[in-house]
């Protein structure tokens, strides 16, 4: 069984195995080698902790992939908006006065201040606290002081920030940092027919999110939550009284194969 252990040396962090070290990507460090990281039958635990490790999954997975952001009913009204956000960029959701949806960046192109601080709410415009910036609802610079001093500048390119790509799937909205990449529907693959059953099960064949929503705020990696999310072995304990409600048959779905 190979033992590995974490150490800082010459400037650069790294695991030593029982033969030899395996550099970790720092920010100025060498390339994280994730073939030594991952075997067949384990990996590392650094994968949970390590902070280079998870600048390298925010850049190589989640700015490239489509997020889940929100969905359409939070917003169902021209001019209504929300707080949302794509891994740490936060990102507000709106619904402009034509009815479409955007992703706007929550970020001032000017000094990068954020334009909104509410969670959610209704407004025709955002205004920068900073320097008075004043943005349309999808994002379009409306004003800034002192014109004077921005003669010439192009106002159609100093608007917010927009998510590059935005697509919904039966009103569920996700984006995407990356300009190119997969279709959101080749991305859902089977997910999409989950989404799709889901809103059968409305006499409207849809959903809306007017519920509101609890928020948890959990000191641990991505990963864990996810691996939480699709193990099978612990809800009949830990989740025990859902198998009591109405004898709901939710058992059928957990057993040895989820071990």
């Amino acid at each position: 069984m190979t033992t590995l252990s974490r150490l800082h040396t010459n400037g650069v962090d790294a695991l030593r195995t029982s033969d030899h070290v395996i550099p970790i990507a720092t920010a100025t460090g060498p390339a994280i080698r994730w073939d030594e990281l991952v075997r067949d039958d384990h990996v590392h635990g650094s994968l949970y902790t390590d902070p280079a490790i998870y600048q390298a999954e925010l850049q190589k997975i989640w700015s490239r992939t489509w997020v889940y952001v929100g969905h359409e009913s939070e917003v169902p009204n021209p001019n209504d908006f929300v707080m949302k956000s794509i891994g740490p960029e936060p990102v507000l959701m709106t619904r402009d006065k034509s009815g479409s949806i955007n992703l706007l960046h929550n970020r001032c192109p000017h000094r990068g201040n954020r334009v909104c601080m509410s969670e959610k709410g209704n407004a025709r415009s955002f205004t920068c606290p900073y320097h008075g910036w004043t943005f349309a609802n999808d994002g379009a610079l409306r004003g800034y002081p002192f014109p004077s001093g921005y003669e010439g500048a192009d106002r159609s390119a100093l608007g917010l920030g927009k998510v590059a790509r935005v697509a919904s799937h039966r009103g569920f909205v996700f984006g995407s940092l990356a300009e190119e990449g997969e279709s959101l529907l080749e991305h859902l693959g089977a997910a999409a027919g989950a989404i799709d059953a889901l809103c059968r099960n409305s006499p409207e064949g849809e959903i809306e999110v007017t519920a509101g929503y609890l928020k948890h705020k959990v000191k641990a990696n991505w990963k864990f939550l996810v691996e939480n999310e699709t193990d099978g072995y612990h809800p009949s304990f830990v989740h025990a009284s859902i198998f009591e409600v109405a004898q709901s048959g939710i058992g059928t779905l957990y057993g040895s194969d989820s071990t």
